[in-house]
């Protein structure tokens, strides 16, 4: 995408489709750095258009590309009920860090709800996965936003994201950061589904009181039973009562 697609894109929905909405952005590519002739860096979204001259290992100058300064103060003058940035390129942490975001915070809307996460810190490079389809932080992203990772009410929030982003990459030489203002978001929301539970009945009384009754009980139809003897079979009949304290008795 050209430098000016993508800058219209940002003012589009930061300053018309977004206002007094929810807004998110996410961005991976490459990010690069420029350094001015005392030393002083600027960070850089890089677009399709964007050339750079180097000396020796630094950038010195370019062409095009997205400063994160520009859209530091794009966000700033933005009238959002909640925004969400996702940035994973090289450097991405300048947005984050060195007098950027930290520094013009009180300019943002103060009932509004704001959280970043970047990629890498300031002097990071961000890095693919070779094994996976999506860069390690785009990996350990998704996964974070899984139904897997959902809580008891089927939410992932802001705080559970990057919980399960910082696990991810360590080791890889990059290491993830945030910041955020206001309350927690919550970034995706499933069906939340309850498993039926299942009971195993048992095919006997469950008062173990009534155990001693049982022979007595079970004596008692014996004899009634038309297959008994004559000389042995009774005419009765069997009453039982619970008693206050709960026993059971058996009345013949």
């Amino acid at each position: 995408m050209s430098t000016t697609k993508l800058a219209e894109a940002f003012k589009t929905l930061l300053q018309q489709q977004a206002v007094k909405n929810e807004a998110l952005i996410y961005f991976t590519g490459h990010g690069i750095t420029v350094s001015d002739s005392l030393g002083t860096q600027q960070a850089y979204l890089a677009t399709s258009d964007l050339t750079i001259v180097t000396q020796g290992k630094q950038i010195i100058e370019q062409t095009g590309g997205i400063s994160l300064q520009s859209l530091n103060n794009l966000i700033a003058k933005s009238n959002l009920s909640s925004l969400v940035v996702l940035l994973d390129c090289c450097h991405s942490g300048y947005f984050l860090e060195n007098n950027l975001l930290k520094t013009t915070f009180t300019a943002f809307n103060l009932e509004s709800d704001y959280y970043f996460i970047a990629a890498c810190r300031p002097f990071q490079e961000a890095y693919a996965n070779k094994s996976a389809q999506h860069s390690i932080f785009s990996t350990a992203l998704l996964a974070g936003l899984s139904a897997e990772k959902a809580n008891q009410h089927g939410q992932v929030t802001s705080a559970d994201l990057f919980g399960s982003i910082s696990a991810e990459p360590k080791g890889s030489g990059q290491q993830p950061i945030q910041l955020g203002w206001g309350s927690s978001i919550t970034l995706v929301s499933y069906k939340h589904q309850t498993q039926a539970e299942t009971f195993e009945v048992k095919d006997e009384c469950p008062y173990q009181g009534l155990k001693a009754f049982e022979c007595v009980v079970m004596g008692v139809l014996s004899l009634l039973s038309p297959s008994a003897p004559m000389g042995k079979r009774l005419s009765v009949v069997v009453m039982t009562a619970r008693c206050d304290c709960g026993i059971t008795k058996v009345f013949l």
